[in-house]
């Protein structure tokens, strides 16, 4: 079971306590320790990227050298000593009169957060997702509409948005872009099954907005908007895919509007 520890930034977290630090992912990065926002400029230098680094690898011990590597590229000699400073840095500051040790664990040559008292936004979103899909599967419409919109709540924003080109982000970024599509594809569908079409359709166009090539998502998108009467906007919305598709890929939509709409009346 999990409740909202905070309604500023409505974060879910395991019932049984709070966690001691809260790292927001989804979008930008922002932290919270014991309900204080501790977040700030720093985490745009070296001991936030190490924080964001760490967060991305947390269910492993990350060894020196891969964390060097990933942030020191100028192959300098002293690497080495600047990850163990670098992390010297971070202590500094997320683990400011905290009883229970660091949240930085060192262990034989490598570093990982403290799991049993750090929490991270991405581990709740894909719990609830997962757990919504799952009971899509087993035919419980209202917990599985439930729990994909607890989800989806939390989908604010590309994971660490606010580093857009870190490689070593890219396969947890997808993982989780992946997830929320398949999340939103399954809301949209438990709406349109209940008959609301209206939600329907901003699951719908929230969806063409994270995967704006997805055909099938804008086929169902503009399908919505017909059966809701707005012929209008369902023309507008297949204009904007025919350009879309013409410019980027050099292809045309693997539907015509005509289709749907005979659909639709039929």
């Amino acid at each position: 079971m999990l409740e909202v520890i905070d309604e500023r930034w409505s974060v879910p977290a395991p019932s049984t306590t709070a966690p001691e630090l809260f790292v927001r992912t989804l979008g930008h990065t922002r932290l919270l320790r014991e309900s204080v926002e501790i977040g700030g400029p720093w985490l745009e230098q070296l001991p936030g990227q190490l924080l964001k680094y760490l967060v991305t690898f947390r269910d492993e011990m990350v060894p020196v050298e891969r964390i060097a590597e990933a942030l020191w590229s100028n192959g300098s000699v002293n690497v080495l000593a600047s990850v163990r400073f670098t992390v010297h840095q971070l202590r500094k500051r997320i683990d400011a009169q905290v009883i229970g040790g660091s949240f930085v664990i060192s262990h034989r040559g490598g570093y990982r957060l403290d799991g049993s008292r750090v929490l991270c936004d991405a581990d709740v979103f894909a719990e609830r997702a997962a757990g919504g899909l799952e009971e899509v599967d087993r035919g419980d419409d209202d917990a599985a509409r439930s729990l994909l919109e607890t989800a989806l709540k939390l989908y604010t924003g590309d994971y660490v948005g606010d580093e857009p080109y870190a490689e070593w982000l890219f396969p947890e970024r997808e993982r989780l872009r992946d997830l929320a599509g398949r999340a939103l594809s399954a809301l949209a569908g438990l709406c349109e099954r209940a008959g609301d079409l209206d939600l329907a359709a901003r699951h719908l166009e929230r969806l063409t907005r994270l995967e704006p090539y997805d055909e099938d998502a804008q086929r169902r998108l503009i399908e919505v908007c017909l059966r809701r009467g707005r012929r209008s906007e369902a023309m507008r919305r297949f204009a904007m895919l025919e350009t879309l598709l013409r410019r980027d890929l050099g292809a045309r939509p693997s539907f015509s509007l005509h289709e749907l709409l005979a659909d639709v009346v039929a």
